[in-house]
């Protein structure tokens, strides 16, 4: 299998329709279709259903698109970064995972910052949570990754970021919670309740909840603050997750509210342990460490 049959593959993958994938790929349909039904015989599994012309995944081949996705995108970085590492200048792109978190805001600064010394730099941001971006930085699909803790960081160096995320519950503003000045666990006994999806995001929700945990209604998880607003919005219930009103925040009936106790994480900017470098990232991650080391300083010294 190599990577003209993955191409081949992906196209009629997305396309489920062999005309359309063979005037994509610039090649004939006999010759695409001959591609295909090699590579199922090669892999002895049937990758796509043909019934009455209209095509359709299998398991194996839903299993196969995603694999192959991840094999291409690795192989276009390395290539990349292969042809910058024979260049004498910082050149490249750094991929970043990161959550909807307040750290966000320092990990830009140090981006904005970073490229007025290397502007041949560039940066890919995607916005996903902590475990899938672990399991990308493992992969080699990201470069980095902000984490909030919990998470296992025995397979990655990190430097701390110096801001605490702060869990809030964001709700309507016209809910009579929304008055209160903070929020304690009674408030929300019965309440429909949206939280994080992250198993372990919500053992620290669990423990700020104590004995009032098996008391709560919890109809909703949602992975990404941007889905628990418009669910918060349509009346579905009260987040809880990170604090974070950017400088785009217009929901003026919406409202989030501290919790009492409060409730705080660390996140960290993270990389793999062992794992070469291109010399963009080498230099990146010195100048975040130099840049949070200064920041320390400058507090330490106030």
């Amino acid at each position: 299998m190599d990577l003209r049959e993955l191409e081949y593959f992906l196209m009629v993958a997305e396309e489920l329709n062999f005309t359309r994938a063979a005037q994509n790929l610039h090649v004939s349909q006999p010759t695409l279709s001959r591609q295909i039904a090699q590579l199922e015989e090669m892999l002895g599994a049937t990758l796509l259903e043909r019934n009455n012309k209209i095509l359709k995944l299998t398991e194996e081949g839903y299993l196969l698109k995603r694999r192959a996705q991840e094999m291409l995108e690795l192989y276009d970085k390395t290539a990349q970064e292969i042809k910058r590492n024979s260049s004498d200048s910082i050149a490249g792109t750094i991929s970043i995972g990161v959550g909807v978190l307040k750290s966000v805001s320092l990990l830009v600064t140090m981006i904005r910052e970073f490229r007025k010394k290397y502007p041949l730099v560039n940066f890919d941001i995607l916005t996903i949570t902590a475990d899938v971006a672990s399991e990308k930085i493992e992969q080699g699909l990201l470069d980095m990754g902000v984490l909030i803790e919990p998470v296992s960081l025995d397979k990655f160096n990190y430097i701390r970021m110096p801001i605490k995320e702060e869990i809030g519950v964001l709700m309507r503003a016209d809910d009579p919670l929304a008055n209160k000045a903070c929020i304690q666990p009674i408030d929300l006994v019965s309440k429909p309740l949206i939280l994080p999806n992250r198993l372990s995001v919500r053992k620290e929700v669990e423990s700020w909840f104590g004995r009032y945990y098996k008391k709560l209604n919890v109809p909703y998880t949602s992975n990404l603050p941007e889905n628990s607003e418009i669910m918060v919005a349509k009346g579905l219930g009260y987040s809880l997750g990170t604090i974070v009103e950017t400088d785009n925040w217009n929901y003026s009936y919406l409202v989030h509210k501290t919790l009492n106790p409060p409730l705080f994480q660390d996140s960290v900017l993270a990389w793999k342990k062992q794992q070469p470098a291109s010399p963009a990232l080498l230099k990146f991650i010195d100048f975040c460490h130099e840049h949070i080391e200064n920041m320390h300083n400058s507090t330490v010294n106030d």
